[in-house]
């Protein structure tokens, strides 16, 4: 026999379980998707990855920037900073559409997660978000202990592809459908 004590608790603890999973889920990866626009309120250009014909003295060009914690290098395209809180925002412009996905590329995000790492360790600041700028729209990232543990994934199953070591792939056309080796070097998406 049901008893109206014992139903009305379990749907309390339920309601919160699915509050806690959907408050987990939204700090697991924050990311919103807008228009784009090149200009960051109240920031300022600081790096470059770009060697223009007149450079301005108060930013750094094309320097390759380096985390010795990850064993990671790159350049992002920019970094801005904030004037007033000395926040860094780094940004990385894509050639291609986003569309109608909701989303950014899974490279891209990690390519952004990356620099997010490499950009705390040079400057010693933590970054807060990035941005990830496609042709049609831009994605606010923010950099969230979760997207650092998907980095760390990454660059661990990165690294054992390059020590030789078998990699089982997990192909599906979600995941395989912007990929840079589709139908070129991918010998699980061949269609």
């Amino acid at each position: 026999m049901f008893n109206l004590v014992n139903v009305s608790i379990a749907f309390a603890a339920l309601v919160i379980i699915i509050l806690l999973f959907s408050l987990f889920n939204k700090k697991a990866v924050r990311i919103k998707k807008e228009r784009v626009s090149f200009n960051i309120k109240g920031c300022r250009v600081i790096y470059s990855d770009t060697r223009p014909e007149k450079k301005d003295q108060n930013i750094e060009y094309s320097t390759l920037l380096k985390s010795d914690k990850y064993d990671i290098q790159g350049k992002p395209d920019f970094i801005f900073e904030n004037k007033f809180k000395k926040l860094l925002v780094p940004v990385e412009i894509k050639s291609g559409l986003i569309k109608d996905d909701s989303l950014p590329h899974k490279g891209d995000l990690m390519q952004l997660a990356a620099y997010f790492a490499i950009v705390e360790e040079e400057y010693g600041r933590k970054i807060r978000f990035g941005k990830i700028m496609y042709k049609d729209y831009m994605f606010t990232v923010y950099n969230t202990p979760f997207l650092r543990k998907e980095l760390i994934r990454t660059l661990d199953s990165m690294r054992l592809m390059l020590d030789g070591e078998r990699y089982e792939t997990q192909s599906e056309f979600i995941k395989c459908r912007h990929c840079l080796c589709k139908m070129t070097v991918c010998e699980f998406y061949e269609k």
